[in-house]
């Protein structure tokens, strides 16, 4: 297995939400569900997954099984490296910041390992969902499959 990066390594969690908890009841109602996509509510202040819809389709884990150490885990070598350069990047910008925080975000053209080894190409956004007083508490991740990523060793991303 690759190595996550340091920051990464200290916040993220192999820990799964709990579906019959009140936060994950709250957000399986706000949180709008398409099909064919897969979302992830993950608390820094908890250090653990609070609400995780759809993986199961997607990518073949159980929602109250998928934590977010298996997602940054599970991207394919190809992309391994930068993508988790760009994560461990990112929570070192948004630890940074003190204001505005929920207006920043960033989408990625990635390849994940499916449960079953098949790779899924998948378009990624995360985005900064709750903030207090400055500190980030949660982000949101919405993945889906991406019928129309293009085959190259050159990672996309936007920020």
């Amino acid at each position: 297995m690759h190595k996550i990066g340091k920051l990464t390594q200290s916040l993220v969690t192999k820990i799964p939400c709990k579906i019959d908890t009140d936060i994950y009841k709250h957000y399986n109602k706000t949180i709008p569900y398409f099909e064919g996509e897969a979302v992830y509510v993950y608390s820094f202040k908890e250090k653990k997954m609070l609400f995780a819809r759809g993986w199961q389709s997607l990518l073949g884990y159980k929602d109250d099984e998928i934590t977010m150490l298996d997602i940054v885990s599970i991207t394919t070598e190809k992309y391994f490296n930068f993508s988790n350069e760009l994560n461990d990047k990112a929570l070192l910008f948004i630890f940074d910041k003190k204001q505005d925080l929920e207006k920043y975000s960033f989408t990625l053209e990635v390849e994940k390992y499916h449960k079953n080894g098949s790779i899924i190409p998948l378009s990624s956004k995360v985005g900064v969902l709750k903030a207090t007083n400055g500190v980030l508490e949660e982000i949101i991740g919405i993945s889906r499959v991406y019928l129309n990523f293009k085959q190259s060793d050159i990672m996309q991303f936007s920020a």
